[in-house]
């Protein structure tokens, strides 16, 4: 075999050992992330108490819209419309995306884990309305938590996640109240707790109607990085697949000009 394919087949060999040392070295590698809506309460106030209308209000039909949507791997989205609490879900081997109505309107979870097996990215994402009419001279507000994590997993991997919510009440005209929660992507594991507050005063004599909406999402993927003995493995040998080539060309030159 010549010097230069035996350089060649060097060269090969320890590239793949770099892309092969993860999962030799570690366990699998991937991160686990998700924003879940925690202690919610809706509460109602009188705000004329002697009147002698009571505060409350009733609750029309929730419409809840989930999104899953895969990336790199099997490019595939999936999509649901419910009108109870259910969770949807989507998979690609040991990696998952997954949206949850599980409580009453308003307490929503998205959830993901991305593993090195399955090499994908995940978009998560709810979206739950429902029109509330509230009783004259009522205050309403709703408020609760959303806890967000992002987690690695395994030695070389780093948790890079986003997670977004937000809650709003829009009464037409120029109400709209609205309160968001933006953590944009980390580089970094999280564990976070936000609070959040919105409400709609109904000042007037009659019933008035207004729309809650919740949006709640949450993306990311695993960053998996060799550890620093690989790449200084990859570079050694890199050296050495050098200068075996430039020796075989002073031998190749060397041989051409005795020959001469």
């Amino acid at each position: 075999m010549s010097d230069k394919k035996s350089a060649v087949l060097l060269a090969g060999a320890l590239v793949a050992g770099m892309l092969a040392a993860p999962a030799a070295l570690a366990a699998w590698n991937g991160t686990k992330f998700g924003t879940r809506v925690e202690n919610l309460a809706v509460r109602t106030f009188d705000l004329a108490p002697a009147d002698g209308i009571d505060a409350g209000y009733t609750m029309g039909d929730v419409t809840t819209t989930f999104t899953l949507r895969e990336s790199y791997s099997k490019w595939q989205t999936v999509t649901g419309s419910i009108a109870a609490p259910d969770t949807l879900t989507i998979t690609d081997g040991p990696s998952f995306g997954q949206a949850s109505w599980y409580g009453q309107p308003g307490e929503l979870a998205v959830s993901a884990q991305s593993d090195e097996r399955a090499l994908g990215g995940f978009n998560v994402s709810i979206v739950q309305t429902f029109v509330v009419t509230v009783a004259p001279r009522t205050a309403f507000v709703i408020t609760g938590s959303t806890h967000s994590t992002g987690h690695a997993y395994g030695t070389q991997s780093t948790n890079y996640s986003g997670h977004y919510f937000r809650a709003s009440i829009d009464a037409g005209g120029t109400y709209h109240n609205e309160m968001g929660i933006n953590m944009s992507p980390h580089w970094r594991d999280i564990d976070q707790t936000d609070d959040f507050a919105v409400s709609f005063a109904n000042m007037s004599d009659v019933a008035r109607a207004i729309t809650v909406q919740y949006r709640l999402s949450t993306e990311g993927y695993a960053l998996v990085v060799p550890e620093p003995s690989t790449y200084m493995m990859l570079a050694a040998g890199l050296l050495g697949v050098a200068g075996r080539i430039r020796t075989a060309r002073r031998n190749a030159a060397h041989s051409a000009s005795n020959a001469g």
